[in-house]
């Protein structure tokens, strides 16, 4: 008598397959198996068959849509530094007119040439066509009404005779000091090669023998690798490494004096450095009409991130007191003097009117608040020339609506005016730290 088979690595136990559930176990563990292998093998980066996935072998030539209604041309300059195809998808563009497409070597010399008519299948205007290293260019042109959307790659045949090489990174961000490697990745993997290493701009940053690049001023650079006469380039942007929050508290608190002091508003987190006294209150009265001006300027400190952000605010409060609502809409902060003037846009602003049943008046109440200057959002020109206005006398300030009419409030104390001026080169200075 033949016994029934058994499945022990499947299920198990080596009892015989005599049932429906047996089955099921042993296809439900099979199934199992499957998800393991697909998952290892995703994981690991290789195909069913073995072989390392990779995309060097692709290159981007043209990814372009436009639409010609009178004719035109457009023209596309290349380089392939090996052997392989180009792949032209001309699936969706939309002819009304015949067009042609036209490939060039670097002599001028016509390798390809392709006319297409209008009326024919638009799935059979795509081609590919064999090159080999050089610079080519790609040419499109029509006489008619044309809507091209055109995909063109090079797919190169990496092979240990003509492998494919790149770099790593195509562009670094560093602060100044900082280190980073670039390699070179070549498919197939493991080809002997030589490589010389280079930078536009050896003071912004350098780079060794090994690819290691290294930070040196704020600015950019391309860094270059040359292999076998082929360049393949990274660009490198070298910025200052921004201070800590700490770092600016510190720096800011060394520049209090008697009349301008640091003081924390959220500890940790948020803090201003203002001065003492500096007010700018103005008042004036007659029948029937009053106005009161409330107007300071600090800097303010907060954290963000792992940095602070250090903005030049200029900030108020002007109250109207009417026997009618004085509703204004400014959005728009003017000092000037007699031969100098700044203006800048509210920041924040808020209006509201209460009565005074005592009196019968209205009292319209505007605040606002104009960041002047920050960090991230830096014009030193204008931050020069508001010290200029500063730095001569009768500094006046004024609102204004987007029309460009507003209301004058009158001069800023000269005492406020002196301690502001302080304020400000205080700010530039504070600049430095980024």
């Amino acid at each position: 008598m033949i016994g029934k088979p058994s499945v022990d690595f499947l299920c198990g136990t080596c009892m015989p397959i005599d049932n429906l559930w047996q089955w099921r176990r042993i296809m439900k563990n099979i199934r199992i198996y499957k998800i393991c292998i697909l998952f290892l093998a995703c994981f690991f980066g290789f195909s069913l068959v073995g072989v390392p996935t990779t995309a060097l072998s692709k290159q981007t030539i043209v990814d372009w849509k436009h639409s010609y209604y009178d004719g035109g041309t457009k023209e596309v300059s290349f380089h392939v530094s090996g052997i392989g195809t180009l792949v032209v998808d001309l699936e969706e563009t939309m002819a009304y007119d015949d067009y042609s497409v036209c490939i060039k070597d670097s002599s001028g010399a016509s390798v390809y040439r392709k006319e297409i008519d209008w009326l024919e299948d638009e799935e059979e205007n795509s081609f590919d066509i064999e090159l080999t290293r050089g610079d080519y260019t790609i040419i499109f042109s029509t006489d008619g009404d044309v809507d091209f959307s055109v995909k063109a790659y090079f797919e190169y045949k990496a092979t240990i005779e003509n492998p494919v090489f790149a770099l790593n990174k195509r562009q670094l961000n560093l602060y100044i000091g900082e280190s980073e490697v670039l390699t070179i990745e070549s498919e197939p993997s493991g080809v002997l090669f030589d490589v010389e290493w280079s930078s536009s701009n050896p003071i912004v940053a350098l780079v060794d023998g090994n690819g290691v690049v290294t930070a040196k001023e704020a600015g950019r650079t391309m860094i270059r690798a040359v292999i076998n006469g082929e360049v393949y380039e990274c660009e490198v942007c070298v910025e200052k490494k921004p201070p800590t929050y700490k770092q600016v508290v510190e720096a800011v608190k060394k520049c209090q004096t008697k009349n301008i002091k640091f003081r924390q508003i959220d500890v940790g987190y948020q803090s201003m450095l203002s001065a003492s006294g500096c007010w700018g209150k103005r008042s004036y009265k007659r029948r029937g009409y009053a106005f009161i001006a409330d107007d300071e300027s600090y800097i303010e400190i907060k954290k963000k991130g792992t940095t602070a952000t250090l903005s030049l605010i200029i900030a108020g409060t002007h109250k109207n007191v009417a026997y009618s609502p004085m509703y204004s809409d400014y959005t728009k902060l003017k000092l000037y003097t007699s031969n100098r003037k700044v203006t800048y846009n509210f920041t924040s602003n808020s209006e509201m009117a209460r009565y005074k049943y005592r009196y019968g008046l209205y009292i319209t109440t505007l605040k606002w608040k104009s960041k002047i200057s920050s960090n991230s959002n830096l014009s030193l020109e204008k931050l020069n020339k508001l010290i200029r206005v500063f730095e001569h006398k009768n500094v006046t300030l004024k609102t204004l609506t987007d029309d460009g009419t507003g209301k004058t409030w009158g001069l800023i104390p000269e005492s406020t005016r002196k301690r502001w001026l302080k304020l400000f080169k205080t700010y530039k200075k504070l600049l430095d730290l980024y």
